[in-house]
């Protein structure tokens, strides 16, 4: 009987401890949901509020525009477009940040609003233009600048300032070409039709090597480290060990893959970055690289 009410004891005694941390758990419960009572109300209020203010100011609105801009995006644009776009991005910053200077701004600004009051222009001819220009420091210096623009787009269609020569060859041979008169002969009445005939592809032979018109290398094999500096030097740039390290690199992944890699491809493999890409081969990294590296176009490159 005194062993039986002994573990009725000690069992009451379990019980009660048990009974006891329960007790514990729900008051820490009890006094947890009083603290964040509060807490929960001021998120709650600052929540409504902020949303209340972005309905006001229109943003759930601009959110729903932004998404079906977004979906037109995808439906007219394949991934591949986001590819070169993601390829040419620094590019665009560049070019946009150039443009958001305050000088430029300015000028674009003045450029309006000239635009703007054209109308009440009077019509001047040639000589009147002249007669202007030599009188108006201002028209001078404007023509200036017009000059420069021309310059900059001529060395980077194909010609430089100082005479040096740029590829693709085909310019430099046009140029150099010369013009040639054609006999005039009498069409006939009725000719036979003839089929068709695919012209060959023009080679333009320089410095020794056969090169397509628009400059590539046919025949990758060809190349040497010298001609690449003969072709930087033409586009403009002077070759350093980093443009060699990235051209080896061009090289190799061309003779594994079977094609030209592009300039996002190679920013990553060569380790060169896409941002120093066009610090060293400006302003077309992909197509310059290439090009210098003696290996085809790569798809995708204007």
């Amino acid at each position: 009987m005194a062993t039986e009410t002994t573990q009725i004891l000690a069992r009451l005694e379990e019980i009660s401890a048990q009974v006891e941390a329960v007790d514990k758990r729900v008051r820490f419960t009890e006094e947890l949901v009083e603290e964040m009572i509060p807490i929960a109300r001021l998120v709650v209020s600052s929540a409504t509020t902020r949303l209340g203010d972005w309905e006001e100011r229109g943003v759930f609105d601009m959110i729903a525009v932004m998404q079906d801009a977004a979906g037109r995006i995808l439906d007219n644009y394949t991934k591949d477009d986001a590819e070169h776009l993601a390829d040419a991005i620094v590019g665009i910053l560049s070019t946009v940040r150039n443009l958001t200077q305050p000088g430029v701004l300015q000028i674009a600004n003045q450029a309006t609003d000239v635009l703007r009051q054209a109308d009440g222009v009077k019509p001047v001819g040639m000589f009147g233009a002249m007669r202007k220009a030599s009188s108006d420091k201002e028209i001078q210096r404007g023509l200036g600048v017009m000059l420069e623009i021309m310059r900059a787009v001529g060395r980077t269609q194909g010609g430089s300032a100082e005479g040096v020569s740029v590829l693709p060859p085909a310019l430099e041979a046009t140029a150099a070409a010369p013009a040639v008169a054609k006999a005039v002969t009498p069409t006939p009445k009725a000719a036979a039709p003839a089929a068709p005939v695919a012209a060959a592809p023009e080679i333009i032979q320089w410095e020794g090597h056969d090169f397509d018109a628009n400059g590539f290398l046919i025949d990758p094999n060809t190349w040497t480290p010298e001609l690449a500096g003969k072709i930087a030097n033409g586009l403009g740039i002077t070759l350093t060990e980093e443009h060699m390290h990235v051209l080896e690199w061009v090289r190799d992944d061309y003779a594994s893959s079977g094609a030209s890699p592009n300039v996002r491809r190679v920013a990553t493999g060569s380790g060169a970055g896409t941002q120093n890409m066009y610090k060293l081969f400006p302003p077309t990294p992909g197509k310059n690289c290439a090009m210098i590296a003696g290996v085809p176009k790569p798809v995708g490159c204007v």
